[in-house]
């Protein structure tokens, strides 16, 4: 079984996270791309993003795991977000 599996299963995506969950997602999230998984890992960071928007610190992993699966597109957004973040605190 691989790190990633079952991270995110059915109730827990019905459930409002909290900012600990999301935390914990993201640590989740950082062991998965450390081994490779990194289309699991960008699951698990979006959910992280869509329950915590201003998660800077998954916005920023987001960029560089899409930058490195070659989603360029994807990573200029997630960067962008990121950025954006850093000039609204």
């Amino acid at each position: 079984m691989s790190i990633g599996a079952g991270v995110l299963n059915r109730r827990e995506t019905r459930q409002a996270p909290t900012n600990q969950d999301a935390d914990r997602y993201f640590k989740k999230a950082l062991e998965c791309a450390a081994v490779g998984e990194f289309t699991e890992a960008i699951d698990t960071l979006h959910y992280v993003t869509k329950s915590c928007p201003d998660h800077l610190q998954a916005w920023t992993a987001k960029a560089m795991l899409y930058r490195l699966v070659g989603n360029k597109k994807m990573a200029v957004l997630c960067a962008e977000t990121a950025k954006h973040l850093i000039k609204t605190k």
